[in-house]
């Protein structure tokens, strides 16, 4: 067995750098961050729970909506999808490779029945918010960039929910249909 020194070895510290930063890449620029959040599809309406229907495949949420039903006579304040994490989930850590980490997803507004969505990013258990962006969708696909390194640096440690919340003004239509997909950070 041959004895190695570290001088016997011609790597350079830049080699080295860019190999720890390939790492961290592969580590933490995934499409998985959702795959442990429970999915709750949610109307403010305690009576009209269908006004939202959700189904998911592959990495592609379908979300339709129905603003009446169940022989509702008022619309919802509000629906949304939440993606809510068991415990918290460290979005910071995300940061360690790349401090201008982007959180990306495509909506996708097939009928043109949503004039904007929040997004919310809420942290901490019972649920606060760290920070909240309004998107303006356009009818069609719209690929959404929100870039973390604004946000509280220990609210991002503990982050218990992604949201996306259609409010009752954001609504064109009583009935429509969206898709949210490609949901990472990279």
């Amino acid at each position: 067995m041959k004895n190695s020194k570290v001088s016997d070895i011609s790597i350079t510290n830049q080699e080295i750098f860019d190999f720890v930063d390939s790492i961290n890449n592969i580590i933490m620029n995934t499409d998985n961050i959702l795959q442990n959040a429970i999915i709750l599809p949610i109307s403010s309406s305690l009576n009209n729970a269908d006004a939202i229907q959700h189904n998911k495949e592959n990495n592609r949420h379908t979300i339709n909506f129905n603003l009446f039903a169940n022989g509702e006579e008022k619309r919802p304040d509000f629906i949304s999808l939440v993606f809510k994490f068991p415990g918290t989930f460290n979005l910071y850590d995300y940061m360690q490779s790349n401090a201008d980490i982007k959180f990306l997803c495509i909506i996708n507004s097939y009928t043109a029945s949503l004039e904007y969505i929040d997004i919310e990013f809420k942290y901490h258990e019972p649920p606060q918010m760290l920070k909240s962006y309004k998107i303006k969708l356009e009818p069609g696909i719209n690929k959404v960039e929100i870039s973390i390194k604004d946000m509280n640096l220990e609210g991002l440690k503990q982050v218990s929910e992604i949201c996306f919340v259609a409010w009752d003004r954001y609504i064109n239509e009583v009935e429509g249909m969206f898709t949210i997909e490609d949901i990472k950070v990279k």
